[in-house]
């Protein structure tokens, strides 16, 4: 059972209470949207001091769940891949490639192409990048830029190339 709370210590209680306390994973698929996004984020945006957030991705998935995130927090960090790509965002202020009817206040967004930039004063992390392209995400970065943090994952599938499923892999 969730309750929901706007303390930021009750949010580490709850956390706990529902085995996802410190570094570990919590699997939320895009078809379990209404779950993630009534139950997570509820308590995330009810939060009086609500934990930085970090988004890993910049595909639609990544692009929408920005979007939620970013209308209701002071910040969101983003991390994008392209460096391109965030130049087009801060300065039309929509993803060039995914749901570009989506306007972002980008005053709102930290974005960075650096992973431990993007993390760094994050207390979750939400990866959303495909899986198939989660591995080489990851490769170069330091497991202990996780310590401590919160990670959901929004990635449906496997790592290919691992054949895991995405709560596995991060725990190899």
């Amino acid at each position: 059972m969730i309750s929901y709370h706007t303390k930021k210590e009750d949010w580490f209680l709850i956390c706990k209470d529902i085995n996802c306390y410190g570094v570990g994973i919590i699997q939320v698929h895009p078809h379990d949207v209404s779950h993630f996004c009534l139950h997570s984020l509820f308590l995330i945006f009810h939060m009086q001091n609500p934990p930085n957030v970090a988004v890993i991705g910049g595909g639609s998935w990544a692009t929408a769940l920005v979007k939620i995130l970013s209308e209701k927090l002071p910040m969101v960090n983003w991390w994008l891949r392209s460096a391109e790509n965030i130049e087009y965002i801060l300065k039309y202020k929509h993803n060039p490639n995914y749901i570009s009817s989506i306007e972002f206040h980008t005053e709102r967004l930290f974005l960075s192409t650096h992973f431990d930039q993007a993390v760094r004063d994050a207390g979750i992390v939400i990866l959303a990048v495909p899986s198939a392209f989660l591995k080489d995400a990851l490769t170069k970065v330091d497991p202990s830029v996780f310590s401590g943090k919160l990670i959901f994952s929004a990635i449906k599938g496997i790592v290919p190339q691992e054949n895991m499923i995405v709560g596995e892999f991060i725990h190899t």
